[in-house]
């Protein structure tokens, strides 16, 4: 019995000492690191918004008249220029006609004109014309001449009343509302359509007053879609608008996404300012970080020792965060290296091979 116990224990220091030989021979393990470095303090700030059109037009009548031809329905996409509406100018054609008559009229009498007063003054040394009736022919051409003036702009006025019986699009867009129908009355100023342009949609946030004074057009600006699953990405802000909303004590903000997916008028947008502090701190990524329950926080610093790469471990205190990085306020000088990925299978003093 006792041989056989002593065999067991000697079975059991063989296996302790074989696997102690197998574990000397373990390849160190692998460890990614990224540098702790000296970089400007950035502060987060998160605002919400919506994508806006930069133009929202209510079209309306500029005359009164009865509604003969709605040309869109709600929904479509237009061109500027297009024939939205026309109301029914049947008697201001009418008046037009004859305008243009009595232009045709006064330029006859202006040729009538020219012509006699051509001939007086051709004849006027041979036949002894008098002075007085070569001024008054000259006279009467000039009254012709301001006679054509007045009428053609009788005409073209009345032109323009006819143009405005056809109400056309001011701009590329899509028709969002309508109001008017065929046989209506409409009165100047009744709203028939609402056109939007989507082709050229911004985002609009509200920002904190606290913090507006700080953002500039070169402000750090990233945003998600909550229409799309895709990550942040950055934009560019195009307006800043001086002018709070007294209730919410917010400004606003115009910006254009770098390269926008498909977007619509109405959708919801979450951006975050990254907005700099003007100083400066040791910065590391957030993946550095080691969390302990007790709440304690420290990192991994990679060291050279004896030839070889070994990994300490540094407790450190923490400042702001932002983005995928932290502020360490007091623990590393921003000279060092820390590891980011591979952290649970390291110990203190342990040699690792850097990636």
């Amino acid at each position: 019995m006792q041989q056989r116990n002593a065999m067991r224990i000697c079975l059991g220091i063989g296996l302790c000492l074989y696997l102690a030989a197998a574990s000397t021979d373990e390849p160190p393990p692998r460890v990614a690191t990224a540098p702790a470095v000296v970089d400007a303090i950035i502060t987060e700030v998160d605002i919400s918004g919506s994508v806006v059109a930069p133009r929202v037009a209510q079209v309306s009548v500029p005359t009164a008249g009865l509604i003969t031809e709605v040309n869109v329905e709600v929904g479509e996409r237009v061109s500027s220029g297009d024939m939205l509406v026309r109301l029914d100018d049947a008697l201001e054609m009418y008046s037009l006609r004859y305008a243009e008559a009595e232009v045709r009229e006064a330029e006859e009498n202006l040729k009538e004109a020219v012509r006699l007063r051509d001939e007086a003054e051709a004849a006027g040394a041979r036949q002894n014309i008098p002075e007085t009736q070569l001024r008054a022919r000259e006279h009467q051409v000039r009254a012709a001449e301001a006679a054509l003036a007045r009428l053609r702009a009788a005409a073209a006025r009345q032109s323009g009343v006819v143009a405005r019986h056809t109400v056309t699009a001011p701009f590329d867009g899509v028709i969002s509302a309508r109001e008017g129908d065929l046989g209506e009355w409409v009165e100047p100023g009744t709203t028939l359509l609402e056109l939007v342009d989507v082709n050229n949609l911004l985002l609009e946030f509200a920002v904190p007053q606290d913090v507006f004074h700080r953002v500039r057009t070169d402000t750090r600006l990233t945003v998600r879609l909550d229409a799309h699953d895709a990550p942040p990405s950055d934009s560019s802000i195009r307006h800043i608008i001086p002018v709070s909303d007294p209730q919410a004590r917010t400004f606003r903000i115009r910006a254009i996404l770098d390269n926008p997916p498909p977007l619509a008028a109405g959708m919801s947008a979450r951006g975050t300012l990254h907005i700099g502090t003007g100083e400066q701190g040791v910065v590391v990524p957030r993946d550095a970080l080691q969390r302990y329950p007790e709440g304690r926080m420290t990192v991994w610093v990679v060291v050279e020792r004896d030839g070889h790469h070994r990994v300490r471990e540094q407790r450190v205190r923490l400042g702001e965060r932002f983005g995928d990085r932290v502020v360490v306020r007091d623990g590393l000088s921003g000279n060092e290296v820390v590891v980011v990925n591979g952290k649970a299978t390291v110990e203190d003093g342990q040699r690792v091979e850097v990636q």
